[in-house]
């Protein structure tokens, strides 16, 4: 069973790569308002990975294998 660290650090990857993918490629979409849509989504997930970096402290982190 994984640790509440492990979890957390998992959890963050999950969220970061998400926030940067959505940040990456809205400006891709083809309408401004997807775009807007898009990048509001995009600082949601990276709201919850700054909180979620309070919890798990500094340093790289990578989702599980």
């Amino acid at each position: 069973m994984a640790e509440p660290q492990e979890v957390g650090e998992h959890l963050l990857s999950c969220f970061d790569a998400v926030y940067l993918g959505l940040g990456e490629n809205a400006p891709k979409l083809s309408t401004d308002a997807y775009v807007v849509r898009v990048h509001e989504m995009s600082r949601s997930f990276g709201e919850i990975a700054l909180d979620l970096r309070v919890y798990v402290g500094p340093g790289e982190v990578s989702p599980w294998p």
